[in-house]
Order: structure tokens, then sequence, then C-alpha cells
């Protein structure tokens, strides 16, 4: 019995001894590697929280954009004003040095999120997004935008069921001084199929899908510029359940466009309702007139599309 405890001892010791002989000589990890760093902002206050993601690090640097640094590795630090900073991350240590750099917006007005600040100098660009919201649906024209018989829009809805994916590629592009672009990738437009050929226009592309009568359809942008309304309240007038009326949205942000413009949906009415804006991410509403005898009556709308937007890194 006591050899056996002796001779587990010896083993016990001599692996101890190997494991640590191995862990001593494993290469610590370089400081340069996987360098990254998260950030949560409270707007309220205009302080943002940062913490650093690294391997290893014996020196940080941070300077957040603002004339304003750092060396402490996850700082707090509160911003004079809203808007948009470039924040840098520099790390040294063991005679490597890595950097990383990101935008930080807190505080933003809804123009500043649309059409970005000083850090876009160029404008902001946002597309149809691909993924949707699961709130992205075929709506009745009405005050809530009732669902239509269940038609929620899962990720890639326009291209896998309505066969028209090339909506996803057109981009449009707002910038501060009120001017806006679209950007059509492939000559056409994402339109309503009625309002498409009760105007005599090319379509590029029928839905595959005979029950929705969408479609890519050929349209020229124009040079435009684009008018943001905070808390108007929008009157048409609507076909929806066949009962035709005016309804009332109130309270609601919108969208409008000179030169007969519009964004991410070609109908009669060309104003959107903004439901959500945040600096990634937009939902919109936009109205259609999908019976022929709506649009014989001047193009009243029948339904409505809701269609989530993100920015365009």
């Amino acid at each position: 019995m006591k050899k056996t405890i002796h001779l587990f001892l010896v083993v016990y010791v001599f692996s101890t001894l190997a494991t640590f002989s191995c862990k001593v000589n494993e290469p610590e990890p370089a400081p340069t590697e996987n360098l990254n760093f998260f950030f949560s902002v409270d707007d309220a206050l205009k302080q943002v929280a940062f913490t650093a993601m690294i391997n290893y690090g014996d020196v940080f640097q941070w300077d957040f954009g603002d004339g304003n640094t750092s060396s402490e590795r996850n700082p707090v630090i509160t911003y004079a004003e809203g808007g948009s900073y470039f924040v840098t991350l520099k790390v040294t240590g063991r005679g490597a040095t890595k950097e990383i750099t990101k935008r930080v917006s807190l505080a933003l007005s809804n123009l500043q999120m649309l059409a970005g600040d000083n850090t876009y100098p160029e404008g902001k660009k946002w597309k149809i997004s691909s993924n949707h919201s699961d709130t992205d649906r075929l709506a009745w024209a009405d005050e809530p935008f009732t669902v239509y018989e269940g038609t929620y829009l899962p990720a890639g809805a326009l291209g896998m069921a309505l066969g028209l994916g090339d909506a996803y590629d057109d981009e449009y592009l707002f910038t501060r001084n009120g001017s806006y672009q679209r950007l059509s990738r492939h000559g056409g437009s994402f339109a309503g199929l009625v309002y498409v050929m009760m105007n005599g226009m090319k379509i590029l592309t029928p839905s595959s899908d005979a029950a929705y009568p969408f479609c890519y359809a050929e349209y020229a942008p124009k040079a435009a510029t684009f008018t943001f309304t905070e808390n108007e309240d929008f009157t048409i007038t609507t076909a929806a359940y066949g009962n035709a009326g005016n309804v009332t949205y109130q309270n609601v942000n919108t969208l409008s466009f000179s030169e007969n413009e519009f964004i991410g949906f070609l109908d009669y009415t060309r104003k959107c309702i903004v439901l959500s804006l945040s600096p990634s991410t937009m939902q919109l509403a936009f109205f259609a007139c999908l019976d022929p005898s709506a649009a014989a009556a001047g193009g009243i709308p029948t339904h409505a599309i809701v269609l989530t937007f993100e920015e365009v890194k």
C-alpha cells in the first residue's frame, strides 16, 4: 500500500512540474491580437462607457474625438454635446502596439440620424434591409397599418417570394444640406404593378407571385431634395377594406421629396411615414394603390408596405 502511495506522489509531482514547465514556456499573447472595444451610450446624460477587449496590454491610450483623452482601461466619459465622434483606442505592451477606431454616436437629432452629421461629409446612405424586422409587412392603408392576411416579410422576402431581389441593392443618399439622391443599381425601382401599368411605364421584372401586384420598373433617378417633418398630422384618402374615406395619422414624422422622387417604393403616394429611426436603422410605411378601380379613381391608397432600412456602411 505504501509503495502505491509513493508511486502516486511521484507521478503527481512530475506531472505538476511538467504542466508548470509548459505554462512557463508558452508564449504570452501579443497585445495586438483581437483588439476591440465596446461601448454603451446614455443619451440623456451624453455619457459613454467604454470597455477595452484585448488579450494583454500595458498602456491604454484613448482619444475620444472631442479633445479629451484617457489612460484608463475602461473609461467613462461625458460629452459636452451630442453628435458623432471618432474614438480611437491604442494599446501598447511587450514591444507591440495596435489601435482601432470606431464612430460613436449619442444624443442625435432625427435629422442627424437620417442624413448624418459632421462625420458624414458626403451624406448618409440607406438601403432596404434584406433581413427585415419582425414587423415588416404588407398592410391595409388604415391608421394602425393592420397586417394584410398575415403577410409579414421574412428575411429575403422581396427576392424569394416576389422575385424582386434587385430592390435590396438600391441605395438612398441623404445629405445635411437637404439634397437627396436615389441610387438605382439595376436601372429600375421597386414599384406597385397597378401604378406602373396605369401610367404606361416599362416593367423590368414583374413579381413572380401573381397574388401580390408588385414589380421592378424603369424609372430614372432625378436630383432632388428631401423634407423631414416632425410631429405632424398627416391625412390621406384611403380605400382600405374597400371603404373610401379620410384617415389621419396623428403626430407622426414624415418624409417627402421634390422632383416626384421617392424612397423605397414607387406608387401614387410618395410621402411616407417614419415609424422608427435610429442611427443605423429606420422603418418606413409607404402607401400603395393595388386595385385598378382605386387607381382609376385617382390613385387612392388601398394598402401600405412597411419596410426596414439599414445604413450602408
